[in-house]
């Protein structure tokens, strides 16, 4: 388990570089609720190996975290935007003969 000092270094992290976080994630995913959740996803991610980190390491890797996590966010969101549409066109009566398209 993480000693103590391990513990107050990782709080002081969060406290310093939490808001950064937010404010750099909100300009890739445009949602402060989303952005919020994948800097807490960082966070929880990072305290697993923050343990064999140099203390120097972490803000730079939490950044580097940050946004690999908001471009797979967007990836993923273009994906299920893709498919939703997808399949709506499948279903949305055929304008050209006014009945419904084969699923």
């Amino acid at each position: 388990m993480h000693d103590r000092a391990i513990w107050n270094n990782f709080e002081r992290l969060y406290i310093d570089y939490q808001p950064r976080l937010i404010a750099y994630a909100l300009r890739f995913v445009g949602d402060s609720v989303e952005a919020q959740d994948l800097v807490q996803d960082c966070f929880v991610r990072l305290w697993d190996d923050y343990a064999e980190l140099e203390e120097d390491e972490a803000p730079m890797l939490l950044f580097t975290m940050m946004r690999h996590r908001c471009l797979n966010f967007l990836k993923h969101k273009r994906i299920v935007r893709e498919y939703a549409d997808r399949q709506i066109s499948r279903i949305r009566p055929d304008r050209r003969g006014g009945g419904r398209t084969s699923l």
